[in-house]
């Protein structure tokens, strides 16, 4: 059997739910089309609200208090929304990208080495042992770098470190 270029369209399109809405659960739709945009806070739901044919929003917001959605920096070093099952993968797969280009961009904002960003990073995972604010973690990053921790510091590591916004 031959695929033809359409054929292959269309696949995909119905593969990533957007020939047609379905009656798919939150979560599945999530896992099914891999990862969705999340940037803004609205993207996910609209593009929930666009494939599944009962979307109700307090589903999502559900899926992300129980953090069987999680949102994290994937995919084009943007946020993405994804299952809590595919996230480790997703990461392992997109962390010589991230390193990178975020570490390397750390490294020419502040001279830091890779060496001491990895051991930077290892210590604001511990430090995320609970959901943090952007004031707390500039404090945190301000007792260990000083003058360097400014607000590229911080957008850098975030754009690497393997952390999950915790859900608001």
């Amino acid at each position: 059997m031959r695929i033809t270029a359409r054929g292959l369209n269309r696949s995909m399109l119905g593969r990533q739910v957007l020939l047609r809405r379905e009656s798919l659960g939150v979560a599945g739709a999530v896992r099914r089309v891999v990862a969705l945009q999340a940037q803004q806070a609205a993207s996910p739901y609209l593009a929930l609200w666009n494939r599944l044919t009962d979307f109700d929003p307090a589903d999502l917001d559900a899926a992300f208090a129980s953090y069987e959605v999680v949102k994290a920096t994937l995919m084009r070093m943007t946020l993405h929304a994804v299952h809590a099952d595919d996230y480790r993968a997703f990461r392992a797969a997109m962390d010589p990208t991230l390193r990178a280009t975020r570490l390397n961009r750390l490294y020419t904002a502040t001279g830091l080495t890779l060496g001491d960003a990895d051991s930077l990073v290892a210590n604001l995972l511990a430090f995320a042992d609970r959901p943090r604010t952007v004031d707390e973690v500039g404090a945190w990053l301000e007792e260990r770098l000083g003058a360097l921790s400014k607000p590229a510091v911080w957008r850098q590591l975030r754009g690497y470190a393997p952390l999950l916004h915790a859900p608001t």
